[in-house]
């Protein structure tokens, strides 16, 4: 929004300007600080007094409207997003205080407004002094509470304040780009090749320029930092600008500075430019927006203008219709009497249709008492099928049990093989006996040698029982226990029973005694030497011993196992010889099963076909004789509307005399025709009325196009309804103007209408072709030809909806060209002029109503009628909707019970 678009007719400027005037002094059209103040408090922004003061004033004392204007609607956006975001965070602490059960509009203390600060998220990054800091600032009386509005003004104060304090305490960032010519998207950064030929251009060395880069920490190649390299040359700049010697750097620095200010130059000549080119565009706007508001103002005037034509030429057209629908009421009561009858025969078409729906629900009985005859005949071949699968199960069950083989070849050389070999193992059990007998036979001549222990030392029987303990795991216990087995280590034949302490040292005290007691050394050394003999020969017959024993019982384990092998070998033949001959013989049975089930099922599918398709047949041609009901129903209405036509639009006579007596021949018909109705009985049964053969369409329509011409007479081409006939006024016993000509003003109307009843009814005159002989050739899913069906029973409909509404178009239009050649014979009758037809209309149709008086107790009587006729053409159509439907249900259960005779066959044949 600016003061372009804004001008001083604006609603809202013309308010701003009388709040403005308010607020002058004396009648002045000026405003000073104070009086801006006031404005601001009346425009609800002196939270914004500083700001406003500050941008509209700018050094002036006083200020007109003009400039109050343009300023304030330039410093309106920013005023306008700070109030938001005041309004969005006072909004949110007073949300938080409600929840935390705070007054949002009383006093805060000190730990309420910590509790605010750290439930609010945009006050959550405050620290306690800082709360606590901005809590003082805002209690200027010292009462130890303040309000919300209070703190959050602190709270925007210390922020605008903190933001300008950064703003001026970055020295070190430099303020502008120096090399902005060089990065036209505002990116910060440069190409190092392009600054290098930047500052070739400006008198720089590539040499001085890598120099400067490698100096501030810029990369050689690449992209360069433009911001921080700007920053450091005017760092070196402020530092050395005094220096008595200048160097490269500043040189450099300077050179750069010098092109970024001619840059500067040439983008504000562009900017003014621009401002020029915006400033003319703009004025051409606003001349363009005031020819678009005359303009506007003009296309108002005229639409308004057309509107109240409209009006008049729509209450003039709704008051001629409203006559026009009084005279058609007359025809209505007529058209009910033709309805009426059109209902019976309705009625008594339907009760035929009851009648042939009877039949075919009969039909469908007995089919159904025939697929169910079918179905209990199929269980019992279910059950006999059950039976023999049972049977064939229990031989095959015989066939899996063990049996005796018979005595083949290769039978009897397995059986001569296990012979051998129950022969061969008998040998070896044998040799096995000897051989254990000999090691016992051995084991006993050792036990009659005289045992070694008892020539041994106390010292060395002691090393000896602690060998031994070593070997079988078990500790070292205590000196009795060690002594009471002072048998040899290397064989034992039987544990001992421990002998008592006083045995065990008697035993060793006579031990003793032997030893001390010796003769000589000599004793000693040959005992030792004798000792050691045989200890060595026992240990020889020893090892000797295991290694007999080692070697049996490895030949005997080689023996089992070979004997194994062969014994797993033959069993494994055997059993797949047998498991191949049983496979075999089931494979034949299944085989023979499955053949029968197939012929099973392909007959009861080649059956389902057939019915299946013999209830499509039948369907379809049902459909066919309803569509040619609805044909031959359609051509009988048409032919009674014709004849109707015929009856009231009699043809041109010369004679004055025949007019009058066909008039009045019209009358005795209308007499006779409602003491017809009277004598309509009103219960239920049917009556035989007349049917007419039924005709072709197009040959009714090329009929009334021969004799049309005989029928009407045309006085002006008419193309809509309410059109006025202008003819000169009729003299007195005279014959009418309309009479005279060649055609009738009405016959093109009548003849159009015609065409698109015609249009209509026949469509693209294939309705027979249209699909229904299709659907007899695929009827191969019921789905598809339901949904072809309905598809053309709905085309038919249409076809049909449309042909009623035209017939009654033109049964309105006969009206109305009845009711004029009645107004014209009144006319003539009675010499009055033209003009005044629908005054003699209404005089005509008073006098008949009250010479007739009998006439509206036969129409209350006839509208009872059409009650009760309507209510039974009603039960009628409820009762063909539910044969409809029974008859639908019965198709639904004949589909699921093949359904199921289908999913046994599956099953049996899953199962096989």
């Amino acid at each position: 929004m600016t003061t372009s678009v804004l001008d001083d007719e604006n609603f809202h400027i013309k308010e701003l300007n009388r709040i403005f005037l308010s607020c002058a002094k004396n009648g002045a059209t000026h405003l000073d600080a104070s009086g801006l103040q006031d404005l601001c408090i009346q425009l609800n922004l002196s939270s914004f007094a500083d700001v406003i003061l500050e941008r509209i004033l700018s050094g002036c004392t006083i200020v007109d409207f003009t400039i109050f204007k343009e300023r304030f609607l330039q410093l309106l956006p920013d005023i306008i997003s700070v109030t938001t975001i005041a309004e969005n965070l006072e909004n949110n602490a007073e949300k938080n205080l409600s929840k935390l059960g705070i007054e949002p509009h009383g006093f805060l203390t000190r730990c309420e407004a910590r509790i605010l600060c750290k439930n609010t998220p945009e006050l959550n990054s405050l620290g306690v002094f800082e709360i606590d800091e901005l809590f003082d600032q805002a209690d200027t009386n010292h009462m130890g509470h303040i309000t919300l509005a209070q703190f959050l003004t602190q709270y925007y104060m210390q922020k605008q304040l903190s933001e300008e304090v950064n703003f001026i305490t970055e020295t070190f960032v430099s303020s502008v780009n120096l090399f902005e010519a060089l990065d036209p998207s505002n990116t910060g950064t440069i190409r190092c090749q392009e600054l290098l030929e930047h500052w070739r251009a400006c008198g720089i060395s590539i040499e001085q320029g890598l120099y400067v880069l490698k100096l501030f920490g810029q990369p050689l190649e690449g992209t360069v930092n433009a911001i921080s390299l700007s920053s450091n040359l005017e760092q070196q700049l402020g530092n050395l600008a005094a220096a008595p010697t200048a160097s490269i750097i500043i040189r450099v620095a300077l050179l750069s500075l010098h092109a970024f200010i001619d840059h500067i130059r040439c983008s504000l000549k562009e900017a003014e430019l621009r401002a020029e080119h915006f400033h003319k565009q703009y004025q051409q706007a606003n001349q363009r927006h005031v020819l678009l508001i005359e303009e506007l103002e003009q296309n108002q005037l005229s639409v308004e203008q057309a509107y109240e034509q409209r009006f008049r030429s729509s209450d003039e057209r709704y008051r001629t219709k409203i006559s026009q629908i009084e005279e058609r009421f007359s025809q209505e009561k007529k058209d009910l009497l033709t309805e009426l009858e059109k209902a019976e025969e309705e009625l008594a078409r339907f009760r035929k249709n009851e009648s042939s729906y009877r039949t075919r629900l009969q039909l469908l009985e007995r089919q159904c008492t025939r697929i169910t005859e079918e179905a209990k005949e199929l269980s019992e071949a279910m059950q006999q099928l059950e039976q023999m699968n049972r049977h064939l199960r229990s031989e095959l069950n015989k066939a899996l049990q063990p049996r005796t083989m018979e005595e083949t070849q290769p039978t009897m050389m397995m059986r001569h093989r296990v012979e051998l070999l129950i022969a061969h193992n008998k040998r070896l059990r044998e040799k096995i006996e000897e051989l254990i007998s000999n090691g016992k036979k051995r084991n006993g001549h050792l036990n009659t040698v005289e045992p070694l222990y008892s020539h041994w030392t106390s010292m060395f029987r002691l090393e000896i029982l602690a060998l031994k303990r070593r070997r079988e795991g078990k500790p070292i216990d205590t000196l009795s226990e060690m002594e009471s087995e002072p048998e040899s280590i290397f064989m034992r034949s039987r544990k001992r029973r421990m002998l008592k302490v006083k045995e065990r040292k008697r035993r060793h005290d006579r031990i003793a005694r032997v030893i001390e007691n010796s003769s000589s050394n000599e004793w000693v050394a040959n005992a030792r030497r004798d000792k050691e003999r045989a200890s060595d020969v026992g240990l020889n017959k020893k090892l000797k011993q295991a290694l007999m024993e080692d070697q049996q019982d490895s030949m005997i384990e080689q023996i089992k196992e070979q004997h194994r092998k062969e014994i797993a070998a033959l069993m494994h033949s055997a059993n797949k010889t047998l498991a191949d001959a049983l496979t075999d013989q089931q494979r034949q049975i299944t085989l023979r099963q499955l053949l029968f089930f197939e012929k099973e099922r392909r007959q009861f599918q080649i059956k389902l076909v057939t019915e299946r398709n013999i209830l499509e047949r039948k369907f379809a041609e049902e459909k066919m004789k309803m569509i040619d009901r609805l044909q031959a129903t359609f051509c009988e209405e048409f032919e009674c509307e014709l004849s109707r036509l015929k009856t009231v639009m009699s043809p041109p006579v010369s004679d004055d005399s025949r007019l009058f007596a066909h008039a009045c021949e019209q009358d005795n018909g209308e007499s006779s025709a409602i003491d017809d109705m009277k004598s309509i009985p009103t219960h239920g049964s049917t009556q035989s009325f007349s049917i007419v053969k039924p005709l072709k369409f197009s040959v009714l329509t090329e009929e009334f196009r021969k004799n049309g011409d005989s029928l009407f007479n045309r006085n002006n081409d008419i193309d809509m309804l309410n059109i006025e006939k202008t003819s000169p006024l009729p003299k007195t016993f005279c014959k009418n103007i309309w009479m005279v000509h060649g055609k009738c003003s009405h016959y093109e109307m009548i003849r159009i209408k015609l065409k698109q009843i015609h249009a209509a009814v026949a469509g693209d005159n294939n309705i027979v072709e249209s699909g229904f002989e299709d659907v007899i050739s695929s009827a191969d899913s019921t789905a598809e030809e339901h949904a072809h069906l309905k598809n053309e029973i709905k085309k038919l409909s249409s076809r049909l909806c449309l042909a009623r509404e035209k017939i009654t178009e033109l049964r309105a239009f006969f009206a109305k060209c009845s009711s004029g050649c009645m107004e014209s014979f009144e006319s003539w009758r009675t010499g009055r002029p033209a003009d005044n037809c629908l005054a003699t209309g209404n005089t005509y149709i008073r006098r008949k109503t009250s010479r007739d008086s009998t006439n509206i107790l036969w129409i209350e009587q006839l509208k009872a009628e059409n009650v009760l006729l309507s209510a039974r053409l009603s039960e009628s159509k409820e009762l063909v909707k539910m044969l409809v439907r029974e008859y639908s249900d019965q198709l639904t259960r004949t589909s699921r019970l093949g359904r199921f005779i289908r999913s046994i066959y599956s099953i049996d044949s899953d199962q096989l």
